[in-house]
């Protein structure tokens, strides 16, 4: 049987403020298996962190609860806070006058972790995310792939098995992001952390994550592996085309197909690039090239597999065309 590190059960958060009702999160179901990384994706203000802060402890759920390594989130708060790491994105909560050591040493303090002891940790920790030629540097003068680093390290400092991670690589340039994905999966994942992470990043998603999560509008859309997900909308079932005419009685007379589309802007400004997500093995791909050359012109056309992008725009226009409905 799979031991999870995180369970929720219909985790809910909903916030009443001037009289106006506002449900963040609604009814939550999610588990995370102990040593993977989990994916939360949603645009923003989806919901994804409110459901960090209550996991951990700092929202206190409206109903529902979880657990998290093996603690109630509500009746042993204490127990859960020990056992996480928290890392948000774009972090402004260190000492700007202080060196990367000295804030590291002063975090420890607030761990009550001998000094003796911290100053090994801290040593490590600094050499763990390569900052061990910063460490003495004021943390003013870090770059934000620096304090990006250096927020790991504090989450790190108790070594706590569960790490909480609200998107990470806010903020960074992609050259700094494309290290930290590096980082969570070549050092972090083989250490055996549980990591939940959140993002509107799919590209991050996809590069780092085992499972994920599609959040809107508060609610989970759907939740399983890359590869499932991938294959729920069909294995090559993604076309693409460069097209040029007559683009909306196109999108009318696809839609009939149930077909899902989504018109791009391609680099010659005269074409669009029309992708398609088809929703079963069978839809014809001849008839859908008469359908195209009976409105315009096609410059190009291909099929490919699916990637997370495909899964999301699914899922999310599904969901969106069902509250159309309502």
């Amino acid at each position: 049987m799979p031991s999870f590190a995180i369970e929720t059960f219909d985790l809910t958060k909903i916030f009443n403020k001037g009289g106006k009702r506002t449900v963040a999160v609604d009814h939550v179901n999610i588990s995370v298996r102990e040593g993977s990384v989990f994916g939360l994706l949603g645009s923003n203000g989806a919901g994804k962190t409110t459901l960090i802060k209550m996991l951990a402890t700092l929202v206190i759920p409206s109903e529902g609860t979880a657990i998290v390594g093996g603690y109630d989130i509500v009746k042993n708060d204490r127990k859960v806070r020990e056992c996480i790491g928290l890392i948000k994105g774009g972090e402004r909560g260190f000492y700007y006058r202080l060196s990367g050591r000295q804030n590291l040493l002063f975090f420890a303090s607030l761990y009550q972790i001998p000094l003796s002891e911290a100053k090994i940790r801290v040593k490590r920790l600094l050499d763990f995310v390569g900052l061990q030629e910063h460490a003495d540097k004021k943390v003013k003068e870090y770059s934000s792939g620096m304090k990006a680093k250096l927020a790991i390290a504090r989450a790190l400092l108790a070594d706590p098995p569960i790490l909480l991670m609200d998107e990470p690589s806010k903020g960074l340039d992609p050259g700094a992001a494309k290290k930290l994905r590096k980082f969570i999966v070549d050092e972090l994942k083989k250490k055996g952390k549980t990591i939940l992470l959140t993002t509107h990043n799919l590209h991050e998603a996809e590069a780092v994550c085992d499972e994920v999560a599609i959040m809107d509008k508060g609610k989970i859309l759907i939740s399983d592996t890359l590869l499932n997900l991938k294959q729920s909308i069909g294995r090559f079932r993604v076309l693409l085309a460069e097209f040029y005419g007559c683009e909306k009685g196109l999108l009318r007379e696809l839609s009939s197909y149930g077909i899902i589309v989504n018109v791009k802007p391609s680099p010659e400004p005269e074409f669009k690039r029309v992708l398609l997500n088809l929703p079963n093995s069978n839809v014809d791909i001849l008839e859908l090239l008469k359908v195209f050359s009976k409105y315009g012109k096609i410059k190009s056309i291909y099929i490919r597999e699916p990637t997370l992008e495909d899964v999301f725009l699914k899922y999310i226009e599904y969901d969106e065309a069902r509250e159309g409905l309502k």
